[in-house]
């Protein structure tokens, strides 16, 4: 088989992979709009985007848990019990980023966002994001092999005593690898 047809097989099989992903949230096209938004600010001066500017919809809360995360870990971290968790699959799988907008101490809404369209980068430091504190800088992938795939950054919203505005502060984690 050569390598061109081995690829071409390779992305039918991702873009079908994709497309059931993003046809497994709670009905909603969030990750789609989110991803859209991400695109759009690519070409801005300042790329962010900002998670409540695509929800439609009421939330106090939003908690984003990586691949492989203990359905434990997230009942502990929403601080309450939500049977969906077992069922949404994140803690067998690599594939998603899992989405939970809490609203009064209930789960409002939850979306799969696939690998595939980005990453999240420095999550550790960050419990859950609020309406307003919800931006992430965007970047491109440096890699060939991934060079569609986003890399979204948390950024902090901080207010200075002496202005009281808003200033952005990237979210500082510490690496498992300290000479990366």
């Amino acid at each position: 088989m050569s390598r061109g047809f081995d690829m071409c097989i390779r992305m039918a099989f991702g873009s079908a992979l994709l497309l059931w992903l993003l046809g497994c949230s709670s009905g909603d096209d969030f990750p789609q709009s989110f991803h859209r938004e991400a695109l759009k600010a690519e070409g801005r001066n300042k790329p962010i985007v900002q998670v409540s500017s695509v929800t439609h919809f009421a939330w106090e809360r939003l908690f984003i848990f990586g691949p492989y995360t203990p359905v434990d870990r997230i009942q502990s971290q929403l601080g309450f019990q939500w049977p969906e968790a077992e069922r949404t699959g994140i803690s067998a799988s690599d594939t998603f980023y899992l989405f939970v907008f809490v609203k009064d101490g209930e789960v409002v809404h939850h979306f799969k966002y696939p690998r595939e369209l980005g990453d999240f980068q420095n999550l550790g430091a960050r419990a859950f994001f609020s309406p307003g504190d919800d931006t992430f800088e965007v970047k491109r992938s440096a890699s060939v092999a991934r060079a569609n795939r986003l890399h979204f950054y948390a950024q902090r919203q901080e207010t200075t005593p002496q202005r009281g505005h808003p200033l952005e502060v990237p979210v500082k984690t510490q690496s498992s690898h300290p000479d990366r």
